[in-house]
C-alpha cells in the first residue's frame, strides 16, 4: 500500500502556485463539505435505515475515514473532527430545508473555481490521473492548515 507521504508529494506537484493553493484552501473543504450535504439530499429507504442518524454522507464518509485512519492516524483524527463539523451543518441545512439548493451552489461554484486554479497552475488536476486524489485534497489541506497553526515551515 501507498504511503500517504507519497501521495501527498504527488498532490503538491499540480498544486504549486499560489494562487491555486489558495484557493485549494479555501474550495476544497467546500465541496468536501457540499459532497456530503448532496449525499445526505438522497433518500434512503427506511428498509435499509439501521441507525436515526445513518444517511448516504455518513455511510461514505465513515468509508472515507477508514481509509484515512489507514494512511494515517493523526490526520484520519483531525479529517474526523473536520467531518463530524461538516455533518452537522449539514444536519441543520436539512432541517431548515435548503441541503439541496446550499451543496447544490456551493458544489458548482467551488468546482469552477478549481478549475480556475488549475488554469493558472497549468497543470490538470491530480485526480484526473487517480481518483484517490480526491481523498487526498482534504488532507493535504488539512495538513496546511496545521502547519499553519503551529507555525511549522513543512512544505506540504
Amino acid at each position: 500500500m501507498r504511503s500517504l507521504e507519497s501521495w501527498i508529494a504527488e498532490y503538491r506537484e499540480s498544486h504549486r502556485h499560489p494562487v491555486n493553493q489558495t484557493i485549494h484552501l479555501v474550495c476544497v473543504p467546500l465541496i468536501t463539505f457540499a459532497t456530503l450535504g448532496l449525499l445526505a439530499a438522497i433518500p434512503v429507504p427506511s428498509s435499509i435505515r439501521p441507525l436515526p442518524y445513518f444517511n448516504w454522507a455518513s455511510a461514505v464518509a465513515a468509508i472515507c475515514l477508514v481509509y484515512y485512519a489507514s494512511l494515517d492516524l493523526r490526520d484520519a483524527a483531525g479529517m474526523l473532527i473536520a467531518v463530524l463539523v461538516d455533518l452537522a451543518i449539514v444536519a441543520l441545512l436539512r432541517r431548515a430545508g435548503i441541503l439541496l439548493p446550499v451543496a447544490g451552489a456551493i458544489f458548482t461554484l467551488a468546482w469552477i473555481v478549481q478549475i480556475y486554479g488549475h488554469r493558472v497552475e497549468g497543470r490538470s488536476p491530480s485526480f484526473l490521473k487517480n481518483a484517490v486524489f480526491f481523498l487526498i485534497g482534504p488532507i493535504w489541506v488539512h495538513r496546511k492548515f496545521v502547519n499553519g497553526l503551529v507555525g511549522s515551515k513543512s512544505s506540504v
